[in-house]
């Protein structure tokens, strides 16, 4: 690697993510690790200081776990622990004063996405020299911009490796942005596949496509999204979408009256066609 220094610049060089669990980081300002690019420069942070994470996290058994992991992985890594939010908040400014990066460890889900948000402004607010990164399962990039817009400086998903996420932080704290390249490449696929989607005739109430069909028969044989995304070649928002959609056209309230609704469909079909 090469030790000569690196020249502070203002516009951020892009670091390829398939190779950041790979990547030494520099002493200098590390920029965005995916294709969003920054508004601020970077600040120096020699690879020899320690660095103030805290971790806010309500299952204690996770929280000690997760950290424990993470100072195996960077022993480098300063680690304090809250609670919650309103634990982070009232702590005195001395404990939070050198804190440079916040993991808020969350479950995510679109019915509480509103108040999660708030919890990254309030975070914010409570300490604004700390970079809050958020540990979670967002599957929607709409969903990752917000927190963005809120606050929210890195998403770490629980499917990341502890190597690739220690790296996700120390870039964070070097002022870049962390989104996984997963989620990048997930919603390149979905804006792929609207785009290439044959525009469909007027149909029938009952009628359904192609597509939501083979999702149709998927689920009535009762295999889970991930698997039918994979065996249809589609990413799995998408596999929900249509879920969604032959739900609402058949008035199913769950996938077992849906294949049970679309299977007694599929065999008065059968009838009809026999006796015509």
């Amino acid at each position: 690697m090469n030790s000569s220094p690196m020249t502070t610049i203002a516009q951020p060089r892009l670091v390829s993510a398939a190779n950041l669990e790979a990547t030494e980081l520099p002493d200098g300002p590390i920029p965005v690790s995916t294709s969003i690019s920054l508004d601020r420069q970077a600040s120096p942070s020699p690879n020899d200081q320690p660095l103030e994470v805290a971790i806010i996290d309500d299952r204690p058994l996770l929280c000690d776990c997760f950290g424990r992991s993470l100072a195996a992985v960077e022993p480098r890594l300063n680690l304090k622990y809250f609670v919650d939010v309103e634990a982070f908040e009232a702590a005195p400014a001395e404990q939070k004063s050198d804190v440079r990066v916040v993991l808020l460890c969350m479950i995510w889900s679109k019915s509480r996405a509103d108040v999660l948000l708030s919890q990254i402004t309030r975070l914010k607010s409570a300490d604004p020299s700390a970079d809050v990164i958020v540990v979670s399962d967002i599957d929607d990039l709409d969903d990752v911009l917000k927190a963005i817009e809120h606050g929210m400086r890195g998403y770490i998903p629980t499917s990341d490796r502890l190597a690739v996420a220690v790296k996700a932080i120390q870039l964070v704290a070097a002022g870049g942005v962390y989104i996984p390249p997963s989620l990048l490449v997930w919603s390149g696929r979905l804006i792929k596949e609207m785009s290439q989607a044959p525009k469909q005739q007027p149909q029938a109430e009952d009628a359904f496509t192609s597509r939501q069909m083979a999702v149709l028969e998927a689920v009535r044989r009762g295999k889970a999204n991930k698997m039918i995304a994979y065996e249809l070649n589609m990413c799995e928002s998408t596999v929900k979408v249509h879920i969604r959609n032959v739900m609402k056209k058949l008035k199913a309230k769950n996938r077992t009256e849906l294949a049970f609704i679309f299977n007694n469909k599929m065999q008065q079909d059968l009838i009809v066609n026999k006796s015509q």
